[in-house]
This record gives structure tokens, sequence and C-alpha cells, in this order.
């Protein structure tokens, strides 16, 4: 990278002397450079699949679960909230938690806005500091609630 944007090999410059952290890269397990571009293996961590229930329902969910990466984790724990899975929620649930900083690293916007409007909208949501949701989110859901009144 260089020193002003943290851009690897960019504006003239092409080599690196010392490594320097680039920023929006986590668990980088794996490099590979060549002469203009810098391909990286970025790792996750992968909590359990339950095995309990073998209803159509538990089927799909341990289906779906098996496919959940970096890039996907928000929209399928949409739509696992719209089908009530408790199953898939709990998985997407503990899979963010083992990987928060590459979720809302490599993240879309436009999915977490889909993600926390839901959950503002979720008249059975209660906005206190006692609930089960990360106090940063309970935050930007009061400010939302309280801008809309």
């Amino acid at each position: 990278t260089n020193n002003s944007t943290n851009i690897m090999g960019h504006e003239g410059r092409k080599w690196q002397p010392s490594p320097r952290r680039v920023p929006g890269v986590c668990r980088a397990v794996s490099v590979s450079i060549a002469k203009e571009h810098t391909v990286l293996l970025i790792a996750q961590e992968r909590p359990e699949i339950p095995t309990s229930g073998n209803t159509l329902e538990d089927l799909a969910a341990r289906t779906v679960a098996e496919h959940v990466d970096l890039f996907n984790i928000i929209p399928i724990t949409i739509t696992a909230e719209r089908l009530h899975s408790k199953m898939l929620q709990q998985f997407c649930r503990d899979f963010i938690r083992l990987n928060l900083e590459a979720v809302l690293t490599l993240g879309r916007k436009s999915d977490f806005d889909v993600y926390l409007r839901e959950q503002l909208l979720d008249r059975s949501l209660s906005l206190d500091r006692d609930a089960a949701i990360h106090p940063l989110v309970l935050d930007i859901l009061m400010a939302e609630r309280e801008a809309k009144n």
C-alpha cells in the first residue's frame, strides 16, 4: 500500500518494501501477488450446523446453512427472519458473532439497511437494553425510530 491511500500498487508505486495493514482485509490466510494485482484468500469461522430435526424445514435450513458465506449472510439472515426459521436464525446469529468484523466490512450497505428497517418495523421487537440485540444495533434502531416520530 502507499502511505496516503492504503491501496496496493497504485499511483505509480509498484513495490512496497514493508507490509502494511490494508483497511477492509479481514482474516487473510493466503496471498498471491503478481506484477500488477494481488489476490487474498479470506477465511471465515463457521458455527456447527444443528443436526436435530428431520422436517423438510430443518433439512432446507441445514442446506442453506451449508452455503452461507461472508457475502450472503445478511440476505440469508433476512430470509430466515421472514420465514421464522429458528434453526437458521440461530445459525446466522452465531455466524455473524464469529465473523462480525468481516461481515461488517464485506456486507452490502443496502442489505444492512433492509435488515435494520425490518427490525425497526417489527412490532414485537422490544427496544430495551436487556434484549438480545447488540447495543450498537439498538442505538441505530432507537435513532431511526426517534427520527420518524
